[in-house]
């Protein structure tokens, strides 16, 4: 193995420079003065001046102060992998670095309902909630054993979190599930049995529950609207501010931005409204004069993936 206080290679051209290259630079990030933080999340790493100089290139030719103040602030848990001959690669070697990261831990629970959905007939809904912003997320699913993709699209949407929380549930604590947290490195804690109280989703759930309870009375849907009730309730929550959160929303609080709320006042929850069909948009069937309508009517019932009920 090579070091880089050893090697005296500037621009490999061989094979054989390559190879050395490549065992320089593993051997330089494996040396014992390196050191990772892990419970901040960042690593550290003291080495003398002039291996800083050998990274030079890397960065392009900035001040070297520059680059121990960068290496202070960023982490570097990836590893040169180099293969020869060189080939194509099928799967990433470092997946936990190919998505967005939320710095905060989130909690989820897995939610029941005696009504089946009228849209999809499902009875069930899991739940993940930001222990920082209280951003909530829901997903209608037919049983608990779906976890994973509820677990695996909340991280496409909001990012890898730093540590999921939940209770012993059986599905949250599979192989399967500890497989997704290995490979996106997100730490993993569950209460104690009996004590759902501290599952911070238990809390934000009833919240939730009762938004669902006051909408369904006020709207006059019927229970079996429950899930949309729900993915509505969220995204309302996700935009109402709180003082929780010092008078902020949620969404302003995980993404930083200033949310626009605009589409809250088109219409409300079961209001019957109009809608064009799919005839009309792809404009597949031109209606005739004037005997037909590209026109339906419908229940409002959320933005987004949410959909129009007849």
């Amino acid at each position: 193995m090579l070091s880089l206080r050893q090697s005296t290679i500037t621009s490999p051209d061989t094979l054989d420079d390559v190879i050395a290259y490549v065992d320089a630079i593993e051997s330089f990030f494996d040396a014992p003065t390196y050191s990772y933080n892990v419970n901040e999340g960042r690593t550290t790493a003291d080495f003398p001046e002039e291996e800083y100089e050998k990274l030079h290139r890397f960065f392009g030719w900035i001040p070297v102060a520059t680059i121990k103040d960068t290496f202070k602030c960023t982490t570097r848990w990836a590893r040169y992998t180099g293969t020869y001959p060189l080939c194509k690669h099928f799967k990433s070697r470092f997946p936990a670095l190919n998505v967005h990261r939320r710095n905060a831990p989130v909690a989820t629970d897995t939610t029941f309902s005696d009504t089946p959905a009228v849209d999809n007939g499902l009875t069930c809904a899991q739940i993940f909630v930001g222990t920082k912003s209280l951003g909530t997320n829901a997903y209608g699913i037919k049983s608990d054993g779906e976890f994973v993709a509820t677990l695996e699209d909340n991280i496409q949407k909001r990012g890898a979190m730093s540590k999921l929380i939940s209770d012993r549930a059986r599905a949250q604590v599979s192989n399967n599930a500890l497989d997704i947290l290995r490979n996106y490195v997100i730490d993993d804690w569950q209460s104690e049995p009996y004590y759902e109280h501290q599952n911070p989703a238990e809390r934000r759930y009833q919240t939730v529950k009762q938004y669902i309870n006051g909408i369904l009375d006020k709207s006059g849907a019927p229970s079996k609207a429950w899930l949309l009730a729900l993915l509505y309730a969220v995204y309302l929550l996700n935009h109402l501010a709180t003082d929780l959160l010092g008078g902020s929303n949620p969404l302003s609080v995980l993404t930083g931005l200033t949310t626009d709320n605009s589409i809250l006042l088109m219409f409300s929850f079961w209001e019957p409204i109009y809608f064009p069909t799919s005839d009309a948009l792809s404009y597949a069937h031109k209606p005739g004069f004037p005997s037909e309508t590209a026109e339906r009517t419908g229940r409002f019932v959320g933005f987004g993936n949410l959909w129009v009920m007849r």
